[in-house]
């Protein structure tokens, strides 16, 4: 099974109810291909980026769900025959936890114990009485001795 990310478009005129009667068709076609839902999200209408099917406004509506990929073709044809569909993408590989799911004590404490890890210096060895000028001198071809000085 892999998980999947499906970002639809809906029309915006559609009522409360019409876009949860798409969201229950969606979910049902995923469970019955054994599939399992893990989020369902969507937003209020949206000013679109450029015009779709001569509409500059959309309700986004974004279901993760893990699955085969019958699952993936089924639902392709399903939103192509879907009036109320502006645009859809199916995305493969995408695995994001529900929110419900994680406590925000985890959270928190998950990030309070986690610290960067700063990368170690590494120091290049020294010619002992030569000029740093005569060390790096394939780099610093072309170079004054001044602007040599102030890049070290």
């Amino acid at each position: 099974m892999r998980d999947y990310e499906m970002v639809s478009i809906l029309s915006p005129g559609l009522e409360d109810a019409e876009i949860q009667e798409s969201i229950q068709k969606l979910t049902t076609v995923v469970q019955s291909k054994d599939g399992t839902v893990e989020n369902v999200r969507t937003s209020e209408t949206r000013r679109l980026a450029y015009p779709i099917k001569k509409r500059t406004e959309g309700i986004y509506v974004v279901i993760n769900f893990r699955g085969e990929s019958v699952i993936v073709s089924e639902l392709d044809r399903i939103m192509k025959l879907d009036d109320r569909v502006l645009r859809h993408r199916i995305l493969t590989g995408i695995a994001i936890p529900p929110l419900a799911q994680v406590p925000a004590e985890q959270s928190a404490a998950e990030g309070s114990d986690q610290t960067e890890a700063e990368p170690e210096a590494v120091e290049e060895p020294a010619s002992e009485g030569v000029p740093e000028a005569a060390v790096n001198d394939d780099q610093s071809a072309g170079v004054s001795e001044a602007e040599a000085s102030l890049a070290v």
